[in-house]
């Protein structure tokens, strides 16, 4: 018998037994699922170790402070009709409940209170993307640049844009703690803060700050600045218990998050729509994404 696990925000080595002592094998690249020997778990090292056919990889940690993968759960397969929300509380088409494996956006955590200020001062947003059906992904696609085949074709977050100054300061806007800088996907820099059960990713930045994990991060802590003739906008991701993907604007204020909205209107400009196509037009009105599934929407 096996157990199904989905790999987190991050990359998991593989090694060749069950401690920190087994040779590197390989990486588990996030959002990939992994079926393991449900009879070999195993405790060293202050880990919790699982086979699996290209070798041995930790769960997490002992205490459970520190989690790499997660337990898949079997989705039911008959669907669910939703009920229309107000936009105050706003449940994204295609979207399900946690008892199809997804989590409800009504009750996530944090809803409407994670953000405690923009990470990018209003004024200095000159251009902006939304989350989710979204046609610069589209398009992006459509020639070739599979760029978010890890959030099933969509747009994995919120662009705050800026190309005409210099020196644009990147916010937190969040309180948690330090968890990683990287310059493998968003470069040249991306950072994260892991806030509870969400992990907050700040991609494309410039001279970021220096950090050390595990260090406290709050509101107006400075991750670093847009990147100047190079990106020139800020891609902010949520994701949550490292296996899916939040649309930002839910976990903003009301009034921050209407205040975005009312500066960049929705529009044809921002959410793809075509003859076939006509879902998920509104900001708030996206799907939560599974990291690593499926092409779903227009592409799909």
């Amino acid at each position: 018998m096996t157990k199904t696990f989905v790999v987190g925000s991050n990359q998991v080595r593989v090694r060749s037994e069950p401690n920190l002592q087994g040779a590197m094998i390989k990486w588990l690249t996030p959002g990939q699922t992994v079926e393991m020997d449900d009879t070999s778990r195993t405790e060293a090292d202050g880990y919790v170790w699982w086979k699996h056919a290209a070798g041995w990889s930790a769960e997490r940690s002992v205490n459970g402070q520190s989690v790499f993968m997660t337990e898949s759960q079997p989705a039911r397969m008959e669907p669910k009709k939703l009920e229309e929300k107000d936009t105050s509380t706003p449940t994204p088409s295609g979207a399900a409940s946690m008892s199809d494996g997804l989590p409800n956006v009504n009750t996530l955590p944090l809803r409407d209170s994670l953000f405690k200020r923009l990470p990018v001062d209003l004024e200095q947003i000159l251009f902006w993307q939304y989350y989710g059906n979204n046609v610069f992904a589209y398009n992006l696609w459509r020639n070739g640049k599979q760029w978010y085949a890890f959030s099933q074709g969509l747009h994995a977050g919120l662009d705050f844009g800026n190309s005409a100054t210099q020196g644009v300061q990147v916010r937190a806007g969040v309180e948690g703690t330090f968890e990683q800088i990287s310059a493998k996907y968003y470069r040249p820099n991306e950072l994260r803060v892991k806030a509870g059960d969400y992990t907050v990713i700040y991609g494309h930045l410039d001279n970021p700050r220096p950090f050390q994990v595990g260090q406290p991060i709050g509101p107006d802590t400075v991750m670093g600045e847009l990147e100047f003739r190079g990106q020139d906008h800020l891609h902010l991701e949520v994701r949550y218990q490292g296996r899916w993907i939040i649309n930002p604007l839910l976990l903003m204020p009301p009034e921050m998050r209407n205040t975005l909205i009312a500066k960049f209107p929705p529009s044809e400009k921002y959410f793809f729509q075509s003859g076939n196509w006509k879902q998920w037009q509104k900001p708030l009105d996206q799907p939560v994404l599974v990291l690593g599934g499926g092409l779903i929407g227009p592409l799909a």
